[in-house]
């Protein structure tokens, strides 16, 4: 069942209830008027019976075709007994009076009484004089049943009219209020894969609906942005992939040739398709790193973060010392994923290998900035323009005017560092470094996400 219909139904539900009530409710005020005017008029024919000596009058006679409505009697106290004063109907047609135990006189000396004698009745007695008796006023409930059935009917009626029009009204306010969200279902429904350039509309009159519109139109941009940033490190990771992959073909081919022409083989075309497949290799193993940060097997714990950098930059040291690097590093424990940081760290000295030349300075400060371990690295390298670097941080897309022509492009170690900073709760930025080149700019939590 759809939103709409369960929205109709509760709404119909309601509506059946609530006629409901208001009709229960108007019947009973209606059958308590009814039964006060015949209390009213029994206690008025009570009221006129006179009562004088041994004659009982129950007021002047009436034509034959006169009917009457109450009938009136006298009860003697003594032995209960009641004397018909004057019957109800016509004198022609009189009605027999009913027939009344002494408990129901009792009573109906209190109140008015229902008694069923046989057939319905209402029933007062009024004693006015204790040694003469009591003045007994009897009515036929007949009419009275009569009046309140037309009532009940005729309000059914209106109730099952007005309840007819409330349904229709209601099935038409609520197609009315779900045509936003009905022109919303269809657009969400036309974006594919292929087109999420459509957004759904945000009208309505309601601001939950355009707030609802407004939520899925910034989701749907949220989720073209990722599907864009995807495609593209899906196409630069298979560039940086198929750019050994072609060197590698290109020398196998030139062996191929050389074999079939019995040429000896070339040292240097060996050492060249060594160096891509270690490239290939490195490439790889950065993609399966990149998909095992923040898995569950990944344990939180108390990492000296100040010794992971100087033993990565001990190693580049060790690689090239022609590279003057200075450390400023305070002594700083966060709680994280070691292995996780540990390639954090790794893929910073691999780009400060891979970018900045050698005989280049940098240099390193980690400091603790109130609930962050802060870590600033510069260098003096060609750096990364600004339009590139956002790209930097979000893809390997290559740009060969950023970090020297003869580099590889960004590669995946500024996407790892990226994805660990982000997983660890962190904030990662890229600046123009004093020095000239780089600064990469790391804020980690001290403490890990309780998430986690």
């Amino acid at each position: 069942m759809s939103l709409k219909q369960r929205v109709i139904l509760t709404t119909a539900v309601a509506v059946v209830v609530a006629a409901s009530v208001v009709g229960l409710l108007a019947y009973t005020i209606i059958a308590g008027q009814l039964l006060a005017t015949v209390d009213t008029t029994l206690r008025v024919a009570a009221a006129e019976a006179k009562m004088g000596g041994n004659e009982d009058v129950g007021g002047p006679p009436l034509p034959s075709d006169v009917s009457v409505e109450v009938a009136t009697g006298r009860v003697d106290l003594a032995t209960g007994a009641v004397i018909v004063v004057r019957q109800a109907g016509t004198s022609a047609d009189p009605k027999p009076f009913p027939r009344l135990t002494p408990a129901e006189l009792v009573l109906a000396a209190r109140d008015p009484l229902s008694v069923d004698a046989p057939g319905p009745y209402r029933v007062y007695v009024r004693i006015m004089d204790p040694r003469r008796g009591a003045a007994v006023a009897v009515m036929s409930l007949e009419r009275y049943q009569q009046s309140l059935n037309q009532f009940a009917w005729s309000l059914t009626g209106a109730l099952v009219g007005v309840l007819l029009v409330l349904l229709a009204a209601s099935w038409l306010i609520a197609r009315r209020m779900f045509v936003p969200l009905d022109d919303i279902v269809r657009s969400a429904e036309g974006i594919t894969a292929r087109d999420v350039g459509a957004r759904v509309p945000a009208h309505g009159n309601a601001s939950e609906v355009r707030r609802l519109a407004a939520s899925l139109n910034s989701m749907i941009d949220r989720l073209a942005e990722s599907e864009g940033s995807l495609r593209a490190f899906i196409a630069d990771t298979s560039h940086e992939i198929r750019t050994p992959l072609t060197v590698i073909s290109g020398y196998l081919q030139q062996l191929e040739v050389g074999a079939s022409q019995g040429a000896p083989v070339d040292p240097e075309v060996l050492r060249r398709m060594s160096r891509e497949s270690q490239r290939l290799d490195r490439l790889v193993t950065q993609l399966l790193r990149l998909d095992a940060v923040g898995t569950r097997t990944s344990t939180v714990s108390s990492v000296r973060l100040d010794e992971l950098i100087r033993e990565e930059l001990a190693d580049l040291v060790a690689l090239d010392g022609t590279r003057f690097i200075t450390l400023s590093l305070e002594p700083v424990s966060i709680e994280g994923e070691e292995d996780s940081l540990r390639q954090l760290m790794a893929n910073i000295r691999q780009n400060l290998e891979r970018h900045t030349p050698p005989g280049s300075i940098i240099e390193a400060t980690l400091t603790i900035q109130g609930s962050e371990a802060l870590l600033l690295v510069d260098d003096s390298g060609p750096g990364i323009p600004d339009p590139q670097r956002r790209a930097a941080l979000s893809s390997t897309r290559r740009d060969e005017t950023a970090r020297g022509r003869s580099t590889e492009g960004f590669g995946l170690g500024m996407t790892i560092i990226a994805t660990v900073v982000a997983h660890h709760g962190g904030t990662l930025s890229l600046d123009t470094s004093p020095l000239g080149g780089l600064r990469t700019r790391i804020a980690l939590p001290l403490h890990a996400k309780a998430t986690w």
